[in-house]
């Protein structure tokens, strides 16, 4: 009984703050992300520059083109999707804060290049 008592008696934790893409990538976009990715096997970059990388050598990324926050209706489009390994998505990721934050706006974005958008 006393046991009882106790957990009563017990304050409840505050929730986690949710993360700002916690919306974004949820369940649904993890099915369609794995869907995407055991199609599309190698890093889009890598490949475009001579090199194979794959689900062996790096861990893979689907990476939306064009950033969500620029085009949110574009969320779960598949031609708005490429596979990334780590290292890639990292460098655009990098880049595309830099130019969110006023940094260079050099020609960096190599994966839009084959793009029309």
């Amino acid at each position: 009984m006393k046991k009882v008592q106790h957990l009563k008696k017990r304050q409840v934790k505050p929730l986690k703050k949710a993360s700002p893409y916690e919306p974004v990538y949820n369940y649904k976009w993890r099915k369609i992300s794995e869907e995407f990715r055991s199609r599309n096997t190698y890093c889009k970059k890598c490949w475009q520059s001579g090199k194979l990388t794959t689900s062996v050598t790096s861990i893979l990324h689907v990476d939306h083109i064009l950033p969500i926050k620029e085009r949110p209706d574009l969320q779960y489009d598949e031609s708005n999707f490429q596979v990334l390994c780590l290292s890639c998505h990292t460098e655009k990721t990098l880049a595309e804060n830099e130019n969110c934050l006023g940094g260079p706006k050099e020609d960096k974005w190599f994966w839009r290049k084959d793009q029309n958008h």
